[in-house]
């Protein structure tokens, strides 16, 4: 059994081997090598494909990281609101209280001018 030998790099051309034994340690070296260099590359594409996870869970964390952040911001601005809400609310009340007593004290002048009206309507026909 005859096997060529590839030179390492371009510094030794092929060789031939006639040793029976010496070839098949060859190919199995040969193998070997080659089961490495996949084994390699498989472990190249696993850490690349880690890392492209690594970038979205970073990513994934600083979107996170700012929500937390923003949270005091967003109950700060929350309480703001519910002040600003509650000093309208009473705002509303004083002026609703403000109007039903303005009506009723019209309506009382009303019934009170009716009832002068009434008076005077009352001397008039006597006198």
């Amino acid at each position: 059994m005859s096997c060529r030998i590839r030179g390492i790099g371009s510094f030794l051309p092929p060789r031939v081997v006639t040793n029976a034994q010496v070839a098949r340690e060859l190919d199995i070296t040969r193998q070997q090598i080659d089961a490495t260099r996949n084994r390699t590359i498989n472990k190249d594409n696993e850490i690349k494909s880690a890392e492209k996870e690594r970038v979205e869970l970073q990513r994934v964390v600083g979107a996170y990281q700012q929500k937390l952040e923003a949270a005091p911001l967003n109950e700060q601005q929350y309480n703001a609101l519910l002040r600003e809400f509650n000093l309208a609310k009473q705002d509303y009340e004083d002026m609703s209280k403000r109007h039903d007593a303005s009506e009723t004290a019209q309506s009382l002048e009303e019934h009170k001018a009716g009832e002068n009206l009434a008076i005077q309507t009352f001397h008039c026909r006597r006198g």
